[in-house]
């Protein structure tokens, strides 16, 4: 073989062993990985069919009783006589490693699930299983889930007349016109109109001596505005008092928050009315309750330098001013040891940044003798429609001493000093030295004419100085602020007239007659507010309640309004919420109910009502759903 040939030959040999050493380890390399690959395959379904298998036994296990499968934790499919149960920890199948993870979901107020953050959703669980093996290297699959508690869902329904008698009326009451029905209560043909706030004596709340003493004027709120300053009267500044903190708190439980929505201070230097600028401003709601809290500042305060605030008696739960209702109306005091409620009469005044007032302003009273010649009496502008008086009431007494001479009478004059009627309201009998009111009926009802004035007055001609009767007169600073939220304003005065009624002079639009009213006739109609409070719902078990639903009429110019509250316990605590969750918030509307709040077994719930006068809602049916 030529030389040429036989070095070619070589060369190709070499390149072939090159070759062979780059390609053989490729070639068993795709060897082995096809045998690998056909292995992990294998692996890959089986581990596929126990993931399965898992996540239909968490289902098995799930439908048979929220409360027993929402626990988190890691846990592993088992069966347990005949079912499928989650045992916990996890577990090894055939090499496969099997877990499944129960744990808590979060959602937003969009009701979307977040992984940070949100409110936690008690009625939803996430279930993450998980199969993993080792070998030939690490490997696994897995599926996440959510399972809900609305499985198999229930509901209790109030709609039937004896649904709703279960339950607990205030100014409401359940009637039958289809069935069963729950509205306000229709108020009495005839209502008094006048003035039923009476005032007979005044105290001090209590000498704030240490500096650990605090008074509060307890309030209810009748206009929604902003509260520049308030006025308060000392009945004492004793030495030369420290300064104290006087401002606006809210209510709480029936006493003050202890924070100070605005407030100010102030040195007194003597008693009286003192008027503290706020800061901030306060912004009030009409119908809350409120209290003034004045507490020590700085300074010296002892037995001999304070200060004590008036009250007057009786605690009469009326605005003066239109004798609206104040039910919360009241003193306390705090001596160090927590709040008292002492049910005085209080005394104050808030300024408007509208230039209006509000309040009590009446921080004295004077009786005042009826005998002889002597007319003593109210006169009057009529507002808001007419009257028809069929009656009056007066707030009387004798002298504490002898009795009087006469009879007790009253009578009433037209805006020319015209008699429309008149009559005996009290013998001498019946009267004592205790005040009381008595009534003296009309012989016809007595048209009183919206915007007409009039003047109601009592006299006893045969009675003299030293033998008379008696009758409060409630008084006030006589300045414009005071006046304007006397009863009925400046349309209503003390009158007096010293020559039988031939003339008479309008004392003072800071006075008034205290305890008198006429009793009106009028078509019926209900009351201006009220709630119901239904009967104890039990589910029977521990569930989540979802939602509120409700069928009413609720005509215009009404309300009605829900809350919920929902206990563990048939006894409660009932602490009733909102569509929000939180406490004095309403739903107005059918919806669902708080995630927060959802769990328990037993629920009540409270309408309220409000009314124009002549329209009431009414509620036929009340539902909610829940899930066990």
């Amino acid at each position: 073989m030529p030389k040429l040939l036989r070095g070619q030959s070589l060369i190709e040999i070499l390149v072939a062993i090159s070759l062979a050493s780059v390609l053989l380890p490729a070639i068993l390399t795709g060897l082995v990985a096809s045998r690998e690959g056909k292995a992990q395959e294998g692996q890959r379904l089986e581990a596929t069919a126990l993931l399965k298998g898992a996540q239909e036994a968490t289902k098995s296990f799930y439908q048979a009783g929220w409360d027993t499968f929402a626990q988190n934790g890691t846990y592993h499919p088992t069966v347990s006589g005949s079912a499928w149960t989650l045992a916990s920890g996890s577990d090894i199948v055939n090499g496969y490693t099997r877990q499944v993870t129960i744990s808590d979901v979060y959602r937003d107020s969009g009701f979307s699930v977040v992984t940070s953050g949100g409110t936690l959703d008690p009625s939803t669980k996430k279930v993450d299983t998980v199969i993993s093996w080792n070998t030939p290297r690490a490997s696994s699959v897995s599926s996440t889930e959510y399972f809900e508690r609305y499985l198999g869902n229930s509901a209790k329904v109030d709609t039937l007349q004896a649904d709703f008698s279960a339950g607990l009326v205030n100014n409401t009451e359940v009637v039958n016109s289809s069935g069963g029905e729950v509205a306000l209560a229709q108020t009495p043909s005839s209502s008094n109109w006048g003035n039923e706030f009476r005032l007979t004596g005044t105290s001090s709340i209590g000498n704030m001596n240490s500096s650990g003493d605090k008074t509060s004027l307890r309030f209810t709120a009748q206009a929604t505005k902003t509260v520049n300053a308030i006025r308060v009267y000392l009945n004492a500044e004793a030495g030369t008092s420290p300064s104290y903190r006087y401002g606006i708190q809210v209510d709480s439980g029936g006493s003050p928050s202890g924070t100070y929505l605005g407030s100010g201070i102030l040195t007194a230097t003597s008693a009286g009315w003192k008027t503290i600028a706020l800061s901030p401003a306060v912004n009030v709601s009409a119908a809350t309750t409120y209290h003034i809290v004045v507490q020590y500042n700085s300074g010296t305060v002892s037995g001999s330098r304070y200060v004590a605030l008036r009250q007057s008696a009786p605690l009469n739960s009326l605005y003066p001013q239109t004798n609206t209702a104040d039910p919360d109306a009241s003193t306390l005091f705090d001596s160090g040891g927590g709040w008292t409620v002492l049910g005085g009469q209080p005394i104050y005044e808030l300024d408007y940044s509208d230039g209006t007032f509000e309040g009590n302003p009446y921080e004295t009273s004077t009786a005042v003798s009826v005998f002889g010649v002597n007319r003593i009496g109210e006169k009057f502008t009529v507002s808001g429609g007419d009257k028809i008086a069929s009656a009056v009431s007066f707030y009387v007494s004798q002298n504490s001493t002898t009795e009087p001479l006469d009879s007790l009478q009253v009578e009433l004059r037209d805006s020319t000093n015209a008699t429309i009627e008149q009559g005996v309201l009290a013998t001498v009998a019946q009267t004592n030295t205790t005040y009381g009111y008595f009534t003296y009926n009309f012989t016809t009802p007595r048209t009183l004419t919206n915007g007409s004035t009039y003047r109601i007055f009592l006299k006893s001609p045969g009675s003299n100085s030293t033998n008379f009767y008696r009758v409060l007169r409630i008084t006030t600073t006589n300045a414009a602020n005071f006046n304007s939220i006397t009863f009925g304003g400046t349309n209503s005065a003390y009158t007096t007239s010293a020559n039988s009624g031939s003339s008479w002079t309008d004392t003072n639009v800071n006075w008034d007659i205290g305890g008198y009213y006429f009793t009106v006739t009028g078509a019926p109609g209900f009351a201006a507010s009220g709630d119901f409070t239904s009967r104890v719902i039990d589910a029977g078990s521990s569930v989540a309640f979802n939602n509120i639903a409700w069928t009413a009429n609720v005509p215009a110019g009404t309300t009605l309004r829900f809350q919920v509250a929902i206990s563990g316990s048939a006894g409660g605590p009932f602490d009733y919420f909102g569509s929000d969750g939180a406490a004095g918030t309403f739903f107005s509307g059918p919806g669902p109910i708080p995630l927060s709040k959802v769990n328990g077994r037993y629920l009540r719930y409270k309408a309220t009502f409000t009314s124009d006068g002549v329209n009431t809602p009414t509620v036929s049916d009340v539902s909610f759903n829940f899930s066990p």
